[in-house]
């Protein structure tokens, strides 16, 4: 893969697909690579699910810019907001 910088491993495919269609909508030409990935880094295998997001070498600085201003992905804070709406949710006239 010369010519491309891995900008994020994910260990599931739908979210290396998510990252990789926003960083084509800020039009970069990112992709989803999940081949072997030993040789990039012996600590994944495929067998662990490393799927890799990949960007033209001059798109990585941008690429990895977007990616760091993600919020990251924290499931307590995901129920502490699914709460905050339920208190928020009007049910109409009682």
């Amino acid at each position: 893969m010369d010519g491309w910088a891995v900008v994020v491993v994910c260990a599931d495919q739908h979210q290396a697909f998510l990252v990789a269609s926003l960083l084509r909508s800020a039009g970069l030409m990112a992709r989803v690579d999940a081949s072997d990935t030993a040789g990039w880094q012996p600590f994944l295998t495929i067998d662990s699910g490393g799927y890799r997001v990949v960007v033209p070498d001059d798109q990585a600085e941008e690429a990895n810019r977007i990616v760091a201003s993600l919020p990251e992905d924290d499931p307590e804070a995901a129920e502490d907001e699914a709460g905050d709406d339920e208190a928020e949710w009007d049910d109409g006239p009682e």
